[in-house]
């Protein structure tokens, strides 16, 4: 087993960040995101961990997505 390969992620809108891997490899993946509230305030969030598939990490409250990233790990 081995991590997953060919990942790609995006913030496509305001609301969170989505991560995709073409090959598990056995392991999985997961979206992260950072979002900034009103008051300048960075939190971060992540998706539930996939073989396949999207992951969606969502902001939480009134706070935006910024910038999005992806975590792999070998299962």
């Amino acid at each position: 087993m081995s991590r997953p390969s060919s990942c790609r992620f995006q913030v496509p809108g305001v609301w969170g960040g989505v991560a995709i891997c073409d090959h598990s490899n056995g392991g999985h993946y997961r979206a992260l995101v950072i979002c900034k509230d009103s008051k300048g305030k960075l939190y971060n969030y992540v998706g539930g961990w996939r073989t396949e598939g999207y992951s969606y990490a969502y902001c939480q409250g009134e706070s935006k997505a910024k910038s999005a990233g992806v975590e792999t790990k070998v299962t």
